[in-house]
């Protein structure tokens, strides 16, 4: 019967020590989580990501049209109209 309380300490000791060894791990993995989130989310990256959403939908909005001759030749002038606009303000 001596032997027991001598094994609960001991246990509970182990105890002890899991849990701060948990807690120490847990802070340096949530560290380590804000630290990326924070490198991952910066304007560069937000930049980017807009610009591929805006490419993807381009490319799926032209790859719809693709299918009808009247939509495709619509955008075609209204680039062509565009374009020159844009040249047009370059020119003295």
């Amino acid at each position: 019967m001596q032997n027991m309380p001598m094994i609960k300490i001991e246990i509970e000791g182990l105890k002890s020590n899991v849990i701060h060894l948990f807690n120490d791990t847990n802070k340096d993995f949530s560290d380590n989580i804000i630290k990326t989130i924070e490198r991952t989310l910066s304007a560069e990256w937000v930049q980017a990501e807009i610009n591929r959403a805006v490419e993807d939908c381009v490319i799926e909005a032209i790859r719809k049209v693709s299918n009808s001759y009247q939509l495709q030749q619509c955008i075609s002038e209204l680039i062509g109209e565009s374009i020159e606009k844009i040249v047009s303000k370059d020119k003295p």
